[in-house]
Protein backbone atom coordinates (compact mmCIF):
# COMPACT_ATOMS: atom_id res chain seq x y z
CA UNK A 1 0.00 0.00 0.00
CA UNK A 2 1.21 3.30 -0.89
CA UNK A 3 2.02 6.54 1.73
CA UNK A 4 -1.43 8.11 0.27
CA UNK A 5 -3.48 4.99 0.62
CA UNK A 6 -2.31 4.95 4.36
CA UNK A 7 -2.77 8.13 4.84
CA UNK A 8 -6.66 7.71 3.44
CA UNK A 9 -6.73 4.84 6.34
CA UNK A 10 -5.53 7.07 8.76
CA UNK A 11 -8.05 9.77 8.23
CA UNK A 12 -10.74 7.10 7.83
CA UNK A 13 -10.88 4.53 10.07
CA UNK A 14 -14.13 3.27 9.35
CA UNK A 15 -12.75 2.51 5.59
CA UNK A 16 -12.64 -1.04 5.54
CA UNK A 17 -14.33 -1.32 8.71
CA UNK A 18 -17.52 -0.31 10.18
CA UNK A 19 -18.06 0.93 6.86
CA UNK A 20 -18.22 -1.25 3.38
CA UNK A 21 -15.44 -0.55 0.73
CA UNK A 22 -17.92 1.10 -2.07
CA UNK A 23 -17.60 0.35 -5.45
CA UNK A 24 -18.46 3.31 -8.02
CA UNK A 25 -18.94 4.47 -11.54
CA UNK A 26 -18.86 8.19 -12.37
CA UNK A 27 -19.91 9.82 -15.65
CA UNK A 28 -19.95 13.54 -17.05
CA UNK A 29 -22.45 14.53 -19.29
CA UNK A 30 -20.27 17.46 -20.56
CA UNK A 31 -17.19 15.14 -20.97
CA UNK A 32 -18.58 11.78 -21.42
CA UNK A 33 -15.85 10.61 -19.20
CA UNK A 34 -16.77 7.41 -17.39
CA UNK A 35 -14.44 6.37 -14.47
CA UNK A 36 -14.78 3.79 -11.74
CA UNK A 37 -13.19 3.28 -8.52
CA UNK A 38 -13.53 2.86 -4.25
CA UNK A 39 -14.33 5.54 -2.16
CA UNK A 40 -11.86 6.18 0.28
CA UNK A 41 -12.92 9.68 1.76
CA UNK A 42 -16.53 10.88 2.15
CA UNK A 43 -18.43 11.95 5.37
CA UNK A 44 -19.91 9.10 7.05
CA UNK A 45 -23.58 8.59 7.40
CA UNK A 46 -25.01 5.22 8.89
CA UNK A 47 -23.50 2.17 7.23
CA UNK A 48 -22.18 3.60 4.74
CA UNK A 49 -20.79 7.14 2.78
CA UNK A 50 -22.54 10.28 1.91
CA UNK A 51 -21.91 10.25 -1.85
CA UNK A 52 -24.16 13.45 -2.50
CA UNK A 53 -21.11 15.28 -0.79
CA UNK A 54 -17.63 15.68 -2.66
CA UNK A 55 -15.45 12.68 -1.58
CA UNK A 56 -12.03 10.99 -2.87
CA UNK A 57 -11.96 7.80 -4.59
CA UNK A 58 -9.03 5.45 -5.62
CA UNK A 59 -9.10 4.88 -9.34
CA UNK A 60 -6.67 2.72 -12.31
CA UNK A 61 -7.16 -0.69 -13.34
CA UNK A 62 -3.26 -1.95 -12.82
CA UNK A 63 -2.63 -3.23 -9.59
CA UNK A 64 0.51 -1.58 -9.20
CA UNK A 65 -0.87 2.07 -11.02
CA UNK A 66 -3.60 3.81 -9.46
CA UNK A 67 -4.67 7.15 -8.50
CA UNK A 68 -6.42 9.21 -6.28
CA UNK A 69 -9.19 11.49 -7.45
CA UNK A 70 -11.54 13.97 -5.64
CA UNK A 71 -15.20 14.39 -6.86
CA UNK A 72 -17.55 16.69 -6.98
CA UNK A 73 -21.17 14.61 -7.43
CA UNK A 74 -22.52 18.58 -8.92
CA UNK A 75 -20.14 17.59 -11.96
CA UNK A 76 -20.54 13.73 -12.16
CA UNK A 77 -23.78 11.25 -12.19
CA UNK A 78 -22.31 9.33 -9.44
CA UNK A 79 -23.88 5.33 -9.79
CA UNK A 80 -23.25 2.78 -6.71
CA UNK A 81 -22.27 -0.50 -8.16
CA UNK A 82 -21.53 -2.49 -5.41
CA UNK A 83 -19.88 -3.17 -1.74
CA UNK A 84 -17.29 -5.08 -0.50
CA UNK A 85 -17.94 -5.79 3.47
CA UNK A 86 -15.29 -4.43 5.43
CA UNK A 87 -14.86 -7.89 7.63
CA UNK A 88 -13.46 -9.43 4.40
CA UNK A 89 -10.20 -10.76 4.73
CA UNK A 90 -9.50 -8.86 1.79
CA UNK A 91 -9.78 -5.66 4.11
CA UNK A 92 -6.47 -6.56 5.70
CA UNK A 93 -4.56 -7.67 2.65
CA UNK A 94 -1.25 -5.49 2.18
CA UNK A 95 -2.33 -4.44 -0.96
CA UNK A 96 -6.21 -3.94 -0.20
CA UNK A 97 -7.02 -0.73 -2.37
CA UNK A 98 -5.74 -1.64 -5.66
CA UNK A 99 -7.45 -5.21 -5.01
CA UNK A 100 -10.20 -3.66 -4.49
CA UNK A 101 -9.74 -1.30 -7.71
CA UNK A 102 -9.27 -4.00 -9.64
CA UNK A 103 -12.97 -5.11 -8.39
CA UNK A 104 -14.37 -1.95 -9.20
CA UNK A 105 -13.15 -1.96 -12.30
CA UNK A 106 -14.36 -5.32 -13.52
CA UNK A 107 -17.73 -4.61 -11.67
CA UNK A 108 -18.45 -1.57 -13.94
CA UNK A 109 -17.22 -3.45 -17.22
CA UNK A 110 -19.74 -5.99 -16.20
CA UNK A 111 -22.46 -4.22 -15.86
CA UNK A 112 -22.25 -1.86 -18.61
CA UNK A 113 -23.01 -5.18 -20.91
CA UNK A 114 -26.35 -6.27 -19.72
CA UNK A 115 -26.35 -9.33 -22.01
CA UNK A 116 -23.23 -10.59 -20.54
CA UNK A 117 -25.21 -10.17 -16.77
CA UNK A 118 -28.31 -12.24 -18.19
CA UNK A 119 -25.54 -15.11 -18.63
CA UNK A 120 -24.42 -14.98 -14.59
CA UNK A 121 -25.91 -17.55 -12.29
CA UNK A 122 -25.07 -18.37 -8.77
CA UNK A 123 -23.08 -21.08 -7.29
CA UNK A 124 -26.13 -22.94 -7.23
CA UNK A 125 -26.67 -23.08 -10.90
CA UNK A 126 -29.61 -20.76 -11.20
CA UNK A 127 -29.66 -17.17 -12.63
CA UNK A 128 -28.38 -14.93 -10.26
CA UNK A 129 -30.58 -12.11 -8.67
CA UNK A 130 -27.39 -9.98 -7.58
CA UNK A 131 -26.38 -6.68 -9.12
CA UNK A 132 -23.12 -7.94 -9.91
CA UNK A 133 -20.94 -11.40 -9.66
CA UNK A 134 -19.41 -11.47 -5.93
CA UNK A 135 -16.97 -14.03 -6.61
CA UNK A 136 -13.52 -12.25 -7.44
CA UNK A 137 -10.31 -14.31 -8.29
CA UNK A 138 -6.74 -14.41 -9.63
CA UNK A 139 -6.14 -17.26 -12.53
CA UNK A 140 -2.89 -18.02 -12.44
CA UNK A 141 -1.45 -19.38 -15.77
CA UNK A 142 2.47 -20.13 -15.34
CA UNK A 143 3.55 -17.14 -14.52
CA UNK A 144 0.51 -15.04 -15.94
CA UNK A 145 -2.37 -13.83 -13.42
CA UNK A 146 -5.35 -12.17 -15.00
CA UNK A 147 -8.23 -10.86 -12.70
CA UNK A 148 -12.03 -11.57 -13.35
CA UNK A 149 -15.28 -12.03 -11.99
CA UNK A 150 -16.59 -15.79 -11.70
CA UNK A 151 -19.89 -16.15 -13.85
CA UNK A 152 -20.34 -19.85 -14.14
CA UNK A 153 -19.39 -23.06 -12.66
CA UNK A 154 -19.79 -25.64 -10.25
CA UNK A 155 -21.17 -25.84 -6.81
CA UNK A 156 -18.53 -26.32 -4.22
CA UNK A 157 -21.42 -28.07 -1.89
CA UNK A 158 -21.13 -25.33 0.99
CA UNK A 159 -22.76 -21.97 -1.67
CA UNK A 160 -19.96 -21.00 -3.51
CA UNK A 161 -18.08 -22.23 -6.45
CA UNK A 162 -15.50 -25.26 -6.99
CA UNK A 163 -12.21 -23.77 -8.43
CA UNK A 164 -11.17 -27.30 -9.01
CA UNK A 165 -13.44 -27.44 -11.99
CA UNK A 166 -13.99 -25.68 -14.90
CA UNK A 167 -15.70 -22.19 -14.39
CA UNK A 168 -16.08 -19.11 -16.92
CA UNK A 169 -14.98 -15.56 -15.94
CA UNK A 170 -15.31 -12.16 -16.83
CA UNK A 171 -12.18 -10.77 -17.22
CA UNK A 172 -10.94 -7.12 -18.36
CA UNK A 173 -11.06 -7.94 -22.19
CA UNK A 174 -14.70 -7.84 -21.75
CA UNK A 175 -15.00 -11.76 -22.99
CA UNK A 176 -15.96 -14.52 -20.68
CA UNK A 177 -13.34 -16.99 -20.67
CA UNK A 178 -13.52 -20.83 -19.87
CA UNK A 179 -10.75 -21.73 -17.26
CA UNK A 180 -9.75 -25.35 -17.04
CA UNK A 181 -7.65 -25.60 -13.64
CA UNK A 182 -5.08 -28.11 -13.98
CA UNK A 183 -1.26 -28.50 -14.76
CA UNK A 184 0.22 -24.80 -14.08
CA UNK A 185 -3.23 -23.28 -14.10
CA UNK A 186 -5.16 -22.78 -10.96
CA UNK A 187 -7.67 -20.10 -9.40
CA UNK A 188 -7.11 -17.48 -6.32
CA UNK A 189 -10.27 -16.95 -4.98
CA UNK A 190 -9.68 -13.08 -3.49
CA UNK A 191 -13.33 -12.21 -2.02
CA UNK A 192 -16.95 -13.78 -2.11
CA UNK A 193 -19.89 -13.58 -0.09
CA UNK A 194 -21.52 -16.39 1.79
CA UNK A 195 -25.02 -16.09 0.74
CA UNK A 196 -26.16 -15.24 4.09
CA UNK A 197 -23.64 -12.25 3.52
CA UNK A 198 -20.64 -13.39 5.49
CA UNK A 199 -17.32 -12.44 3.89
CA UNK A 200 -15.34 -15.79 2.62
CA UNK A 201 -11.82 -16.25 0.84
CA UNK A 202 -10.54 -19.41 -0.35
Amino acid sequence: MTPTAAAYRRRCPELGGTHPWTLVELSCPISGEVVSGIVVSADPIPGGWDLTQCFDIYTGEDLDVGAFRSIDPMRYDVRQIGTVPGRDAVSAHSAAVPLLNLVAVATADWSAQPDIGARTVSPGGVSSSQDFPEAFVCIHEGDDERYGLVTKGFTDGHGGWNFELPVEVFVSTGDIISVVPGGDTWIELIHDVEPDGLARRG
